[in-house]
């Protein structure tokens, strides 16, 4: 009903306050979390070299034996 009676750039601007403000509580959350995006993929990297390493294999498929 709103939208019938003003105008398109009012609605628009208010829009983009509207998304404006869904990100204000995430931006903290990316900051604090930031540390744990950073040293994840590391722990997935000594995983895959511990498997490789525990079942022998030199190249993906391949067992030595």
């Amino acid at each position: 009903m709103l939208g019938a009676t003003v105008k398109i750039e009012l609605i628009w601007q208010f829009s983009d306050l509207l998304n404006g403000l869904m990100a204000m509580p995430n931006l903290p959350a990316l900051l604090i979390l930031s540390h744990e995006v950073v040293k994840e993929p590391f722990g997935k990297i000594e995983k895959i070299k511990s498997f490789k390493y525990e079942n022998n294999i030199t190249e993906i498929g391949r067992k030595t034996w």
